[in-house]
């Protein structure tokens, strides 16, 4: 009995499974790329880009990504005369410019260049000549700036006369240390006259000097002592020039050595720094 239900499984099995034949896969080219093509495809052809301009494949630039820019990227960190066609073609295209004055070495201006890669960033000094290092530096990071111009404070400067959206003065020294602390009206108007309306200032001053008595010298003798009165009075000059200046505040070590200044970190790693902020903004 059970060899006999052992012979009937097989042939009810095959009945229940039979099936109707399998239909032949589509040979048409059309119909084979129909079928392997997911649905919302292009077929294998790349959707054009909406980036992309019609009719030339050029990639549109993001806005904002203009003349200067441009004119930086092509000879990339450089230092220019002040009278320069490049430069002014390169501040009168740009979108914000901002610039480093007394910039030194340069070391804080590329780092600048570095946060701020949409906007031409251009460092001033009286002394040019202490900039290869921070050029190769920019070159490795392929910055496509900064521009680096000799200027001497107190000087007219035409070309970024009410042009700049951020001044920045980091460790100044000598004259122009006496021009942002108000000792020089010369220095302090050609500063000040290169900010476009609603432009900021951020000054850092080194106010350890009058600490000590005995280490002020010549370069300090013309520029007066940073004390509450004399601070006080200077909020006073930056109003008469059109500037709002804010009530004066020291950084912390962290803070200095975050500016990327070499001069600042020195003076901190050798414990002879009382650094003070200035920050104004222009009405």
């Amino acid at each position: 009995m059970a060899d006999c239900c052992h012979r009937a499984r097989p042939h009810r099995e095959l009945t229940l499974k039979r099936s109707e034949p399998a239909q032949p896969a589509p040979t048409s080219p059309d119909l084979l790329r129909q079928a392997l093509t997911p649905a919302g495809s292009t077929g294998g052809v790349p959707a054009p880009s909406p980036a992309r301009e019609r009719g030339h494949g050029r990639v549109r630039r993001p806005a904002g990504h203009h003349g200067a820019v441009r004119a930086a990227a092509t000879a990339g960190p450089r230092l220019v005369p002040a009278d320069d066609a490049a430069l002014a073609a390169a501040v009168a295209g740009a979108d914000r410019v901002l610039v480093d004055v007394g910039c030194g070495d340069g070391r804080h201006t590329v780092r600048w260049a570095g946060r701020e890669p949409a906007a031409l960033v251009v460092g001033l000094d009286a002394e040019t000549t202490r900039l290869d290092r921070a050029l190769a530096a920019a070159r490795r990071r392929r910055l496509s700036g900064p521009l680096f111009v000799t200027w001497s404070a107190g000087e007219p400067l035409p070309v970024l006369a009410g042009r700049c959206a951020e001044v920045a003065v980091v460790m100044p020294w000598g004259s122009l240390l006496d021009g942002i602390l108000g000792g020089d009206d010369a220095v302090l108007r050609s500063v000040l006259a290169l900010g476009a309306p609603g432009a900021e200032l951020s000054a850092v001053v080194n106010v350890r000097p009058w600490d000590a008595p005995a280490s002020v010298d010549l370069r300090l003798a013309a520029t007066p002592e940073p004390t509450a009165a004399h601070l006080a009075g200077l909020i006073e000059r930056y109003a008469a020039l059109g500037w709002r200046l804010a009530e004066p505040a020291g950084l912390t070590e962290a803070q200095a050595r975050a500016l990327g200044s070499t001069w600042a970190s020195r003076v901190v790693a050798a414990r002879a720094s009382r650094l003070l902020r200035l920050s104004a903004v222009r009405s």
